[in-house]
């Protein structure tokens, strides 16, 4: 299991991004089905469950950019996201 911090959180709470973002995670990490291509969990057109994540991001106003990244980190592998929250 690898896991990365994320540093900055800056404008918004970081315990939103500490919900939200680990349920972008997660989202990246549910099985698709035997049918699903290689790069179908990271794509929210095709996964629901991501869809819905990154919607719920962008209701409380977390960056896109956050969100990307942890799309991409879920590609590299990583399963866990280390937020600090204060």
């Amino acid at each position: 299991m690898e896991r990365f911090a994320v540093i900055g959180l800056g404008r918004f709470g970081s315990r939103l991004a500490k919900k939200h973002l680990t349920q972008v995670m997660a989202a990246c990490q549910a099985d698709m089905g035997p049918d699903a291509g290689a790069d179908d969990r990271y794509d929210p057109k095709i996964n629901a469950d991501l869809k819905a994540a990154i919607k719920g991001c962008r209701q409380v106003m977390i960056p896109d950019n956050y969100v990307q990244r942890v799309i991409h980190f879920a590609r590299q592998g990583y399963t866990e996201i280390d937020f600090p929250t204060y």
